[in-house]
This record gives structure tokens, C-alpha cells and sequence, in this order.
């Protein structure tokens, strides 16, 4: 697969993989990933990192904001190829160590494909991958001496564990898959937690960035996000 990577700040970059996004930050001597991705684009990530001139050997932080394949699908392969540290929650941590990569969730009730979704992603099926040792246990309001300061946000409900970061430096949210962007914003496909989701969206509203990135979607101004609802419907 050819990754797109893109300079969206002066510190972050998009790294498209098709229908996933993950993000690199440029922390000066060292270089920071958010998620890796699905499965077999160790090597491409790598690629791209080294023809966008930003040095792969660089390459020392990787930052999981939660469990599922579309995001970690590569981070067995890039920690074996770079050594990086892998961050994760507290509460996602043993399952990326056992290689769980899905636990049991109900789709979006709106959502169009809430039939197929189940079986797409396995649901009540015990889906594995190569496990991979979580260096750093995250807690929720703790901030990591990187790049001018990341700070952990702990937003529960997509998954247990599931995390935004916040770049204090140039205050941009990095949200992984708390909602999805793009010209309609709107809420992720499944859930663990559907009531916790919708607290953790709240929540977000609340912190001072100017701009949020996803996973999935293009990323928004903070006022969008203020127009989610409580609910989704």
C-alpha cells in the first residue's frame, strides 16, 4: 500500500493508509506515532517517514489510543523493526499484550451497516494478533515530557481504554476514534460503551485545542465539535 504522508502543523503529520489515518509528530530529535494502522504497513510507514525526509531511525514513541485492528494492526511489526516504545491505557494494555484486537460491542444504532458490522469485526469471537509488550501504562490526565507536552485523555466508550492526546504546544486534539471528522461529523460505528462515549465526547468539548484529527475523516475546527449532541440519532 502507498501511505500519503502529510504535513498538517508544524509538528504533526497524516499518515493516510485507505480508510485509516494515523499521525506523526515531529518532537525535534525524536519522532512520535499515533496508532499504527492495519496489519503489514510496518515497512510502508517506514518508507514514508524516510521519503518525506523526517529519518525513521527517528522512529521512538508509538502511541496506541486503543485496541482495535484498523489501529494496531502494524505495531508488532514496527516495534520489532524500531524498537519504539509502546504507550497504551492501563485498560487496554493487557489485551494489546495478548493480542486481542476486538471485544464485544453494539454498533451504531443509526449506523446503515449495523448488520454487517458484527461480522466484519467478529463479535462474541475471541480475534487475535501478535501480542506486543506495552512499555508505558497511561493514566488519564498525565502529561508525557514529548514534543512541548502530550497530554492523555482518557475517553472510554468506543473502547475501555480508548484515549485522545492533546498537544498542548500548538493545541491540537488528536482523537483517534472518539468521533469520526470530515464535512458532517459524526459518531463512531460501534461501541463498548455507548452511554461512556457519549460522557467522553462531553468531556472533550471541554479542553482547549483548536482543531481535532481522527482516524477516520478529515479533521475540524472545535466549534464542530461542539454541535454534537448529547446523543446520537
Amino acid at each position: 500500500m502507498k501511505i500519503k504522508l502529510t504535513q498538517k502543523s508544524e509538528m504533526i503529520y497524516e499518515l493516510k493508509m485507505g480508510y485509516v489515518n494515523s499521525y506523526l509528530i515531529d518532537g525535534g530529535d525524536e519522532l512520535i506515532l499515533i496508532d499504527t494502522g492495519t496489519p503489514r504497513l510496518g515497512q510502508h510507514i517506514l518508507n514514508a517517514i524516510d521519503t518525506a525526509g523526517l529519518g525513521s531511525s527517528k522512529l521512538k514513541h508509538i502511541i496506541i489510543t486503543h485496541l482495535h485492528q484498523d489501529h494496531t494492526g502494524s505495531l508488532s511489526e514496527l516495534k520489532e523493526l524500531t524498537g519504539a516504545a509502546v504507550y497504551a491505557h492501563k485498560e487496554e494494555a493487557s489485551a494489546l499484550e495478548e493480542g486481542q484486537y476486538i471485544r464485544s460491542f453494539k454498533a451504531h444504532p443509526k449506523f446503515p451497516l449495523n448488520i454487517i458490522v458484527p461480522l466484519l469485526a467478529g463479535k462474541g469471537i475471541d480475534k487475535r494478533q501478535t501480542g506486543t509488550r506495552v512499555d508505558v501504562l497511561l493514566e488519564n490526565g498525565e502529561t508525557l515530557d514529548l514534543a512541548g507536552g502530550i497530554r492523555i485523555v482518557w475517553t472510554p466508550g468506543h473502547t475501555a481504554g480508548h484515549i485522545c492526546l492533546l498537544l498542548e504546544k500548538e493545541k491540537i486534539l488528536i482523537a483517534g476514534d472518539a468521533a469520526r471528522g470530515g464535512k458532517s461529523p459524526s459518531y463512531p460505528i460501534l461501541y463498548e460503551d455507548m452511554a461512556r462515549a457519549m460522557e467522553s465526547l462531553e468531556e472533550i468539548k471541554t479542553l482547549d485545542f483548536t482543531t481535532a484529527y481522527f482516524a477516520h475523516g478529515r479533521e475540524i475546527d472545535k466549534k464542530d465539535f461542539i454541535s454534537f449532541r448529547n446523543t446520537p440519532s
